[in-house]
């Protein structure tokens, strides 16, 4: 079973995110189960949204801080408290909204087990110039799965843009396809740390 954390501030998308991430999975066959966790609800208060992944029936529920994936929608999160309740399992992923080959730098704030991949794309800069903003908010949460599903391998990218279609429409839906698109081609895998 592969378990996904996503971590960002209230509005920029992550649950969101684990829920579109969940349909696209669930297109190719997989088991998928997305639920979130969040305090006061208001604009830029973090926010985890878990996901977990499995080619068989998911029995687990309710969250967990010990992830195969980690994904930090904005980098001011890395060094908050919150953080701090995540640990990245041996051979983990990190996917970092950071200039690309800065991740490594990062990552030394993230508890983890052993060996972990670092992803980054700037998925700040890929939504704002679609002009995905709300309420002068970068929304990243598509671009940022472009990332993760590079870094996965799968869901295809197809699911992807069928998942977003299912849960937007028009104008909306064709900015998050190129956002997702432009960061699945842009994420760079830096290595292990």
């Amino acid at each position: 079973m592969l378990e996904i954390i996503f971590h960002g501030r209230g509005g920029q998308g992550a649950v969101t995110s684990s829920e579109i991430m969940a349909s696209a999975a669930a297109r190719e066959g997989y088991e998928a189960q997305a639920f979130s966790f969040f305090g006061a609800e208001r604009r830029g208060a973090p926010v985890f949204s878990f996901l977990r992944i499995d080619n068989r029936k998911i029995l687990k529920h309710g969250m967990f801080f010990k992830a195969d994936i980690l994904v930090v929608l904005d980098k001011g999160l890395l060094g908050l408290s919150d953080i701090k309740k995540v640990t990245l399992k041996d051979g983990g992923s990190l996917i970092l909204n950071v200039e690309p080959v800065q991740g490594k730098r990062y990552a030394e704030n993230i508890k983890r087990e052993g060996k972990t991949k670092i992803y980054s794309v700037n998925a700040t800069k890929i939504v704002l110039k679609e002009g995905l903003v709300l309420a002068g908010w970068p929304i990243v949460n598509m671009a940022i799965l472009g990332a993760v599903i590079k870094a996965l391998g799968f869901p295809s990218l197809s699911s992807l843009k069928e998942a977003i279609l299912e849960k937007f429409e028009g104008e909306v839906a064709e900015k998050n396809i190129r956002s997702a698109t432009r960061a699945f081609d842009e994420t760079v895998e830096e290595g292990v740390i």
